[in-house]
């Protein structure tokens, strides 16, 4: 009766089986959209620690990176909506930003990104505790929802983020898809 007891206390805090999903998976150059005109994101999956890495390159091929921000997330895997098509969450616990040249200090400075006004260069900030402040990232934790899929070594994301699980993309983006690093 006490292992029960004890099963049943643990089982609702197991982690999500997330193996599909680890290593290292990195996007090609994709338009900036924030800080620069181009950026690339990472996701680095582990049991032990899950990452997002955004980097902001001012140049149109990603080759001068300026801003990068580094998200403490967490990933969990939902039910098959399609063959090989499952739900994909992901919370953002927080996050660590970081001008990685001049050009991405001046940005940052300008905007006084998260009431912040100097960001000198290559300094990490945890801004998570300013999160929801006026010109800085949404108040954290947050959620968000997608779908997703791997085939041929390739991660394919649905078609953005919605942060309403009902509202979740019903298509991948197979255009963009994020290749292994080994």
């Amino acid at each position: 009766m006490k292992l029960l007891l004890a099963l049943a206390f643990f089982i609702p805090f197991a982690k999500a089986d997330i193996s599909e999903l680890q290593g290292h998976w990195k996007s090609a150059c994709l338009p900036g959209e924030v800080f620069g005109q181009t950026r690339t994101d990472e996701y680095i999956i582990d049991e032990s620690r899950q990452t997002q890495v955004t980097i902001y390159y001012g140049d149109p091929d990603c080759t001068r990176p300026i801003i990068k921000a580094e998200w403490d997330v967490q990933f969990e895997t939902g039910k098959e909506v399609e063959t090989n098509i499952k739900e994909l969450n992901v919370t953002y616990n927080g996050v660590m930003v970081t001008p990685m040249s001049e050009v991405g200090s001046n940005i940052l400075e300008a905007w006084g990104y998260c009431g912040i006004a100097e960001w000198p260069v290559n300094e990490r900030r945890d801004i998570t505790n300013r999160s929801g402040t006026e010109r800085c990232v949404a108040r954290l934790p947050v959620s968000n929802y997608t779908i997703f899929s791997i085939m041929d070594d390739k991660l394919y994301l649905g078609y953005g983020f919605s942060n309403d699980e009902s509202r979740r993309p019903a298509e991948l983006n197979m255009d963009n898809p994020f290749t292994r690093v080994p």
